[in-house]
């Protein structure tokens, strides 16, 4: 598969899935929390990484806006990759026909990467993935959103 086309298929399944693209990243947003989807190419050979970004509101005093400044303006509360089961299919030189990607990416969202994202939308839900080990949240970060349950 091409990487013009496998970068067209994540952007299909992202839009389709309620992510908005806004200069080469996919961001989703509620009250709470913003998340971004950075697709990010390896130097090493034709794979990539899938680089999920949460801004938390209000934590640390600051309130976030979803546009193309965000990645370059503010470092993440949070971050992760994609899961090691799914590595192979971000894995252009890794033996699957275009069909073949084309689906594992579809059941990548669907079992994986929305559910998180949905969950990873609410202060509530961050705390849920951190403490079932899918995301590693930071003492200071915890800390935090404990202030912001409290306000």
């Amino acid at each position: 598969m091409e990487n013009k086309e496998f970068r067209k298929i994540i952007n299909d399944l992202a839009q389709k899935n309620g992510f908005q693209t806004v200069h080469r990243t996919w961001l989703k947003e509620s009250d709470e929390c913003i998340i971004v989807l950075y697709l990010q190419k390896s130097n090493f050979g034709n794979y990539y990484y899938l680089n999920i970004n949460i801004y938390i509101q209000d934590a640390y005093d600051k309130h976030y806006s979803a546009n193309e400044n965000l990645v370059k303006k503010y470092f993440a509360n949070l971050s992760r990759g994609q899961p090691k089961e799914y590595l192979a299919i971000f894995d252009l030189e890794f033996q699957l026909n275009d069909h073949e990607r084309k689906q594992k990416l579809e059941e990548f969202f669907i079992d994986f990467l929305i559910p998180f994202c949905n969950k990873a939308l609410s202060r509530t839900g961050i705390k849920e993935l951190g403490e079932t080990s899918q995301i590693l949240v930071p003492e200071k970060t915890q800390r935090e959103l404990e202030k912001l349950e409290i306000k």
